[in-house]
């Protein structure tokens, strides 16, 4: 019997998905359910990769990367330490190997899905808003680390609303994912006032999450799904490099101030958290080629606290670990997102408005640590590189393609 792998591939994503918009409940009922899908990416990624290694030098040069950066955070740190921060990256590295499958259902696949994702994700928001939850706040230990369920935090004194998931963020973000898809679908069907109903009731139980930065950005992103494609390119292209370049500026350590408002998370990010997470690079070799993988965010949290910095930030985060490489990984997005030109136009508008949605969350979170920023990054940068999708829009003749 012959397996599809192209069956498989986009039903491992699902499960993923599903296991981690409930990862609350799933929690204090069977928590190794958690890591079962993780471990089916983990199975199917290294099966890819063993069969491209040799044959795609793409391939090649990603799985030299991955291994010498678990070499350089093994060397840094310990074994478990460096295991956790690539066990971390799997759910990114998967989508991205299996993007062409994957974008395919993200894209074109039933709004059946992201209805359900929606109204449950809703009913756990409301849920817990009523009358609380058990998994909140609950602690499990894995491996001889204790591992919080789902985060029971407040801020100004109102509960930062998980729902059925692991963090107020997730359910912000994944409340963003699926309207978004499901509002997209009604304005071609130009079904407005349901898209609009849809809309409203996705900001106000993102407003549960007290995620202000979602907000914001589902309702630029309805915006960008009113103007024209043209115009959305050019905005998002705009946004998304002011972006990058706002990031690298302030992430510099020289830069930092000492007199900021404390109570404004954006300016706290950016005259401290990732002046301080960048300070972890503490001689000339590790600033030029990075800690290695487990160096910050959750893996440092656990293994090595006295040098935990959360980053907050994707490019942050990227530096820490892999130094002037992430620079290099990042222009080489940079310039394929400026100068490709997909086939599709409707296709090409979802794409750059779901890249703003998740690119500018990148500036204030760090988007491999989110289970559903990670996935839609590597989806997103992936399809990108798809030759099937898009292709420069001018060659190295400087001959523009019509």
């Amino acid at each position: 019997m012959r397996i599809d792998i192209n069956k498989i591939v986009p039903q491992v994503f699902l499960a993923f998905i599903l296991v981690k918009a409930f990862s609350g409940p799933i929690g204090i009922i069977f928590q190794p359910l958690n890591y079962v899908p993780t471990l089916m990416m983990l199975i199917l990624m290294l099966r890819r990769w063993a069969i491209d290694v040799m044959t795609k030098p793409v391939s090649l040069v990603l799985v030299t990367l991955v291994i010498l950066y678990f070499i350089i955070g093994i060397g840094n740190f310990s074994t478990l330490q460096a295991s956790f921060g690539l066990y971390i990256m799997i759910p990114f590295f998967y989508c991205l190997t299996y993007s062409k499958t994957i974008a395919y259902y993200v894209f074109n696949g039933t709004q059946k899905v992201y209805f359900f994702l929606f109204i449950t994700c809703c009913i756990g928001i409301a849920y817990v808003s009523m009358f609380g939850a058990p998994w909140l706040g609950g602690i499990i230990n894995v491996g001889g680390v204790d591992k919080v369920i789902s985060r029971d935090w407040t801020t100004g004194g109102v509960l930062r609303n998980p729902g059925f998931t692991a963090a107020s963020f997730d359910a912000a973000t994944l409340l963003m994912i699926s309207s978004f898809f499901i509002i997209s679908k009604f304005f071609e069907d130009k079904k407005f006032v349901l898209a609009f109903l849809i809309f409203l009731t996705s900001i106000y139980f993102i407003y549960l999450t007290t995620t202000k930065t979602t907000i914001v950005t589902l309702i630029i992103a309805l915006v960008l799904m009113l103007t024209p494609v043209f115009l959305t390119k050019i905005m998002v292209k705009i946004i998304i490099i002011v972006s990058i370049l706002f990031s690298y500026f302030y992430m510099i350590p020289q830069l930092k101030y000492e007199t900021y408002d404390p109570q404004n998370t954006l300016l706290m990010r950016m005259y401290s958290t990732w002046p301080r997470a960048i300070s972890l690079l503490d001689d000339s070799i590790s600033i030029f080629v990075g800690k290695g993988f487990g160096a910050i965010g959750t893996p440092a949290q656990y293994f090595s606290p006295k040098f935990y910095s959360p980053g907050d930030n994707v490019l942050v985060y990227m530096y820490v670990i892999c130094g002037f490489v992430s620079v290099i990984l990042v222009g080489l997005f940079v310039f394929k997102f400026l100068f490709s030109r997909f086939y599709d136009a409707s296709l090409a508008k979802k794409y750059y408005i779901i890249c703003f949605c998740i690119m500018v969350g990148g500036v204030t979170y760090n988007l491999f640590e989110s289970v559903f920023y990670s996935t839609s990054l590597g989806v997103l940068i992936g399809f990108l590189f798809d030759k099937n999708a898009c292709k420069l829009s001018f060659n190295f003749n400087h001959k523009i393609i019509r």
